[in-house]
Formats: C-alpha cells, sequence, structure tokens
C-alpha cells in the first residue's frame, strides 16, 4: 500500500473499478479524463497474491463526491463508491 502516499490525505475520491490488468485500468482512466475535468489516479494494489489496479478520481470535497457518484451511477458504473483517505 506504499503507493497510497500518492493520494490527498484528507480527500475523498471516487472509485470507478479495479481491474486486473493495468492497461484496462489505463483504458477507463483515458476514457474519463476525456469527459470530466478531475484527475484520474491509477491505483496499484493486490486481492490476494493478484495485482489490481484501482481507478480513482479525485480528490474531492464531501459535496463533490456525492455529485460525481451519482452521475457515474446513473452512467453504468453500478459498483462505483466514495473512499475517504486518511
Amino acid at each position: 500500500a506504499a503507493e497510497v502516499s500518492r493520494l490527498m490525505s484528507k480527500s475523498f475520491y471516487l472509485q470507478l473499478g479495479a481491474y486486473a490488468t493495468r492497461g484496462l485500468a489505463e483504458k477507463l482512466a483515458g476514457e474519463i479524463a476525456s469527459l470530466a475535468r478531475y484527475t484520474v489516479e491509477i491505483l496499484p494494489s493486490s486481492s490476494g497474491d493478484r495485482p489490481l489496479y484501482k481507478v480513482l478520481i479525485g480528490p474531492l470535497n464531501r459535496d463533490e463526491s456525492g455529485t460525481l457518484l451519482y452521475q457515474f451511477r446513473a452512467r453504468g458504473f453500478r459498483d462505483a463508491f466514495v473512499q475517504y483517505v486518511e
């Protein structure tokens, strides 16, 4: 979890998805970056012994995170959720 330091503390991030390959994560990140003015981060992680690449938008304030969550769920990102970074 060393990469988490790249995320701003005391901020909200919207996680849109988690992918097994960096390529899939980068594809989504590119699509999102082209339609939003938000910063898209790809956060390497793992699930057991498998690599995982999380696609996050942020940093956001509480109001932005709720609005964006609604917008992205309406666009079909059913599993999107807001994550708070301590």
